[in-house]
């Protein structure tokens, strides 16, 4: 288990001592409400100890509970706006204007592999490639440009005569 999937789970477990404790108020049961409260306790001092051991993970060092934690960015690489744009709705034609994800993908990576710099390349924390991140947030843009359809089943990616229309008169983007 990662140090966020822990912290996450702790939090998940203080939310459900928070309403297993409320309840038991509600209900008068005031000796559970105690042990609750110890629960609660206890788990509140395991997260701190958790941030104290691995800081480098939230960017709080000492576990500051007042400071958001840093999310670690990767900049550079390909832009997911610009540069999966013709690729993801030339990938669509080809495969018939409509097709799976992962089909649409595959074809995109055939399209734009040689010039794939390493950072997209490297692997996300769920395991999938950099750039399917950034090729699907592609589509959610392409979506709210009207390029792709909106009501396609979910997983199908589905090119709009929009998007047909912004290939042929935009032959060289």
């Amino acid at each position: 288990m990662t140090v966020l999937k822990l912290q996450s789970a702790l939090k998940a477990a203080l939310e459900a001592c928070r309403h297993l404790g409320a309840d038991a108020f509600g209900r008068g049961d005031y000796e559970l409400v105690d042990r609750v409260k110890g629960w609660a306790q206890r788990l509140t001092e395991l997260y701190a100890e958790v941030e104290r051991l691995h800081p480098e993970v939230t960017g709080r060092p000492g576990g500051d509970e007042r400071t958001p934690p840093l999310r670690r960015r990767v900049h550079g690489g390909l832009d997911a706006r610009r540069d999966f744009r013709r690729p993801i709705l030339e990938a669509l034609m080809e495969l018939g204007g409509r097709a799976p994800a992962s089909e649409v993908l595959e074809r995109v990576y055939q399209k734009i592999k040689d010039r794939l710099p390493e950072v997209d390349r490297r692997l996300t924390d769920s395991g999938a490639p950099r750039w399917h991140k950034k090729a699907n947030w592609c589509r959610y843009h392409l979506v709210r440009q009207g390029l792709l359809k909106a009501d396609s089943p979910r997983g199908i990616w589905e090119i709009s005569d929009l998007g047909r229309a912004w290939l042929r008169e935009h032959p060289d983007d």
